[in-house]
């Protein structure tokens, strides 16, 4: 950005001094079509549009104060110049329009709308900036490769999607959500206790149960299995905290699924 910026500061300076000194005839002006179009490319919307706001109307000032002035010609210029800025603006408005919808769809799992795993640790290091705490849920469907023998993976992926649908309802507005595996969730909590964090897992746990999936007029019902841990006292770093939700989630599924296991849970080493 700064160096696109010095670029067009000094090809527009360029041209607002031939535009000043040079006469009227000698056609100088036309360059000051380029301006919008020059702006948007290199600078984007909002920097763009102040550049092009600038130097389209000094050009045009400039062109005003020109002796023997041609009014016809500069009405044809600021026309032309208005009309290629508006082109630009709409053009540079539907490209960041589809830039930013592609990168939702990179960011997002197809199957469940959730945010995917490679955005998971940006994510950790924007929320903890702003908290003081936080919790990393990891959720796992209980028996899923059973689900998936027993009624197909249709079935399976109706499980997966109610699922998503359900850890949507039970946690918060300001929650971050994850589908890192084939039947693996993970939500962080930023600003959540371990009591607030129990008691949205155990909300997770209650809709499931009262909520099975349906598919081909079959009812699927089936339990998860969560871990969780909390920064920055089970882990400084999102390596150490993952590993650590990650150890009490393989320690929800030795005790028999369908459980939570947090730090009051977990076994003391």
């Amino acid at each position: 950005m700064p160096i696109s910026f010095i670029y067009l500061l000094l090809n527009f300076s360029v041209v607002m001094v031939a535009v000043a000194t040079a006469p009227m005839d000698s056609g100088l002006f036309i360059w000051m079509t380029l301006i919008p179009l020059m702006s948007y490319l290199l600078l984007g919307m909002f920097y763009g549009f102040i550049m092009t706001a600038v130097f389209v109307v000094l050009g045009l000032f400039m062109l005003s104060l020109a002796p023997h002035i041609n009014m016809v010609a500069l009405a044809n210029t600021g026309l032309a110049v208005l009309v290629i800025w508006a082109m630009a603006y709409v053009y540079e408005g539907k490209r960041q329009q589809v830039f930013e919808g592609l990168q939702e769809a990179a960011a997002r799992d197809p199957l469940t709308g959730l945010l995917n795993r490679l955005h998971l640790e940006d994510a950790f290091d924007k929320a903890r900036l702003s908290n003081s705490q936080m919790i990393l849920l990891l959720v796992d469907l209980d028996h899923f490769k059973g689900i998936n023998d027993q009624y197909g993976h249709d079935g399976g992926d109706q499980v997966l999607k109610d699922c998503a649908s359900l850890l949507r309802h039970s946690t918060r507005r300001n929650d971050w959500l994850f589908r890192i595996g084939g039947e693996e969730f993970c939500a962080l909590l930023p600003g959540a206790s371990s009591t607030d964090a129990v008691s949205i897992a155990e909300g997770l746990q209650r809709r499931i149960a009262d909520n099975p999936s349906h598919c081909a007029e079959q009812t699927i019902r089936y339990t998860i299995s969560m871990g969780m841990a909390c920064w920055p006292d089970d882990g400084e770093n999102f390596a150490t905290l993952y590993r650590c939700a990650d150890q009490r989630l393989y320690q929800a599924k030795e005790q028999g699924r369908n459980r939570i296991v947090s730090a009051e849970e977990a076994p003391q080493t």
